[in-house]
């Protein structure tokens, strides 16, 4: 019997701040089915969640790798301007 794969999912936020949105990411993120699905996160920041933690933090507490693109911000500000 051959095993399957899971697949990849990539999840890609453009929000600054830590709200409703992300909560929900967090929640489904706790209980997707990880022999079916991989997940890898994509922020444009690392944003806190008040003053105790990150996006970092929270992500690694349930094995969620997070990739921060630091200068694409920067990079569009640059080309539109």
């Amino acid at each position: 019997m051959s095993s399957i794969k899971p697949v990849r999912v990539l999840l890609l936020d453009t929000g600054n701040e830590w709200g409703g949105g992300t909560n929900n990411l967090i929640e489904i993120f706790k209980r997707i089915d990880r022999n079916r699905f991989s997940v890898t996160a994509l922020f444009y920041i690392n944003y806190c969640k008040g003053k105790t933690s990150d996006l970092q933090t929270e992500l690694t507490a349930i094995n969620i790798p997070l990739k921060v693109l630091r200068c694409v911000m920067c990079c569009i500000i640059w080309i539109c301007s």
